[in-house]
Formats: C-alpha cells, structure tokens, sequence
C-alpha cells in the first residue's frame, strides 16, 4: 500500500472534516428558516415551535406576547389561552394549569387578579367562595380565621360578620 498517496489524504480529509461546523438550521424546514429568523428566534426555539405543531406565523402571537418557550406555548394553546391572556397570566405568576381551570370556570385574568392578590390562588377556592357571594377580602377574612365556605355562609345567615 502506498502510504506516501494515502497519508496526505486523510491529513486533508480531518483538516476539512474539523473546520466545517454544521448548519443550525438544518433540522428546521428549510421553507420556514427566513420566517423563523424575522421572528428573532434561535434555532433551537424554533425547532421547538415547529415540533409542537407551530408554523412561524402561528408562533408569531406567542413569541410576540414574550412567550418563547415552545412547550409553555403549546400548553397555553391547547387550553384555548389566547398569548395576550397568557401573557397576563404569567405576569401574576400562575401557570398553564392554574390559568385554564380560572378560563374554564368563567374567570379572566382581571376577574382572578384580586383573588390571587389576596393570597387566595387556588381556582377551586376562588370558584367556591365567588359563587356564593363572597369578594376576595372577605373571603380571605373568613379563611384567616379558619373558616370554611359553609360555615361562613353559616354564620352569614344569622347576620354575623368575620370582624
């Protein structure tokens, strides 16, 4: 074997080999790489986009809203959260989870702000206590004191108050 032909050979091939870096896009569809690029993601975001089922223009509201997590995104979407409401959501700190059983028993962010302000966050607490006609304040009044939502209602009947 002829080493004196193979040995510059591979001596060429590592050198090439190593100073190519590979294409962060390439794992994106390549028609998409132009959208996703004006959007300002990294490549990575945007892979995570397009694997969550997100074409760049359905992603756009979510990452506009500053919501840049993908899996976050689908999440919000999948509740039928809106990115703006999201957006509203995450400002208060409550999660995916948390903001879609609020949506689903009729509360937007504004309705549950004062609740959650009142350091009353669970949503199941917040729908009891709301539907029978209590406000965030007194609600956590009762709550402080150790009362349930039947016996507030309880004592509410014969006229008491927490105070």
């Amino acid at each position: 074997m002829n080493y004196k032909l193979i040995l510059p050979i591979v001596a060429y091939l590592a050198v090439v080999g190593c100073a190519t870096t590979p294409d962060p896009w390439a794992m994106v569809p390549s028609q998409n790489v132009g959208l996703w690029q004006s959007l300002g993601v990294s490549p990575a975001v945007a892979m995570g986009y397009t694997t969550n089922g997100f074409e760049p223009a359905d992603a756009k509201p979510w990452i506009q809203a500053g919501i840049d997590d993908p899996k976050q995104a689908s999440l919000w979407h999948r509740g039928g959260v809106t990115p703006t409401e999201a957006s509203k959501w995450l400002a208060m700190g409550v999660s995916p989870e948390m903001a879609i059983s609020y949506a689903t028993n009729g509360f937007d962010p504004a309705d549950a702000k004062p609740w959650i302000q009142a350091g009353i966050d669970d949503p199941d607490q917040v729908m009891l206590w709301s539907r029978e006609g209590f406000n965030p304040s007194q609600a956590k009044k009762w709550l402080a004191k150790g009362f349930s939502v039947e016996q507030a209602l309880d004592y509410k009947r014969k006229g008491l108050t927490v105070e």
